[in-house]
């Protein structure tokens, strides 16, 4: 990779349980401060939709935003803080992530006859779904599910 491709910013949706949110917030917001600052990411939780049920809400979108490095390091972060939750050990919970992938890049993502995906989730016991060809249409980037 060159200096510059390595440097791109990325985002990345992390999906947590909501019975988390508040752990990873921290109090006074330090927990999420911290993972900020040691991260060099941006990181957002999304408000809960005040529409819906309170007791109903599953999970939140976490959305992190950053160099590759940062992303990554914000992800464990909250991946260790949901383990030390207790949430990691229930075989129930099963963590989400969406990235945005370039439409031009699907293809080489899928490989020929979809070896690609099947090595990533022989490898890694995730779960990858990709867009439906019909989403495609004009979207630069199309959303790829990672779950596991």
């Amino acid at each position: 990779l060159s200096q510059n491709a390595s440097a791109a910013i990325e985002t990345v949706h992390l999906y947590v349980p909501n019975a988390v949110i508040g752990a990873i917030i921290g109090t006074k917001g330090l927990f999420i401060k911290s993972i900020i600052k040691n991260s060099n990411a941006i990181v957002k939780i999304s408000p809960p939709n005040p529409q819906e049920d309170q007791n109903k809400i599953v999970d939140r979108q976490v959305t992190i935003s950053g160099t590759p490095e940062a992303q990554w390091k914000s992800q464990y972060y909250i991946y260790d803080k949901i383990r030390q939750e207790g949430y990691a050990g229930d075989d129930e919970v099963r963590l989400r992530a969406e990235i945005y992938v370039p439409t031009s890049l699907i293809g080489r993502l899928v490989g020929k006859g979809g070896q690609n995906v099947r090595q990533l989730q022989q490898s890694t016991g995730a779960i990858i779904k990709l867009p439906e060809d019909s989403q495609q249409t004009s979207a630069s980037e199309v959303p790829v599910k990672i779950i596991g």
